[in-house]
């Protein structure tokens, strides 16, 4: 693998065929097997300020999927929702099939050597593809890549089993923004 970004990470590239990614910035995790049975090249490339409605839909319907009513996800609404200049200052990534809508978002927010792993949320149809795993894969390149060591995730107790089970460790816990009394496991992710 090649880096070659203009926003710094990785890149794939082909050194026979040229870029795999028809965006600069983007990076490419081909051939992800999947539970059903078929084959799913994830792309993943920097968002884009225009995405950001868009994105903090997926976010709300990915945050449902769990369970959540809709006045807890009121309450949430506003941490949980990206603007257009957090996504030109994050280091902001959408997980994107062929030319389809994103399938995922992560953001990273912070300065190295320890970050915030503060969006990773999947469109509810695309989970159990591995884009989950795919995004959390980029998210930890780009960060390395970027000097950080580490990052921390204020994990939603839905999802911390997965987290776990990507190499993060328990940390503590750390009250929500949105809910108050409300805590959240704060898990370390070492790079």
């Amino acid at each position: 693998m090649e880096r070659n970004s203009s926003r710094g990470g990785p890149h794939c590239v082909n050194r026979q065929q040229g870029t795999h990614g028809a965006e600069e910035g983007a990076l490419c995790y081909a051939l992800v097997a999947t539970k059903r049975l078929e084959w799913l090249v994830i792309r993943i490339r920097p968002a884009r300020p225009d995405e950001a409605a868009a994105l903090t839909r997926l976010v709300l319907r990915s945050k449902a999927h769990w369970g959540y009513g809709e006045e807890f996800l009121a309450l949430c609404r506003e941490e949980l929702a990206l603007g257009p200049e957090e996504l030109e200052t994050l280091r902001a990534h959408v997980a994107v099939r062929d030319a389809g809508p994103p399938l995922g978002v992560f953001t990273i927010r912070g300065d190295p050597p320890e970050g915030t792993l503060e969006h990773l949320y999947v469109e509810p149809s695309a989970m159990g593809l591995g884009v989950g795993r795919t995004l959390l894969r980029a998210a930890r390149d780009i960060a390395r890549y970027s000097g950080f060591s580490a990052l921390l995730i204020h994990s939603d107790p839905n999802a911390e089993a997965f987290y776990l089970r990507e190499g993060a460790v328990h940390a503590g816990s750390v009250p929500s923004g949105s809910v108050p009394g409300r805590m959240l496991p704060l898990l370390r992710l070492e790079l």
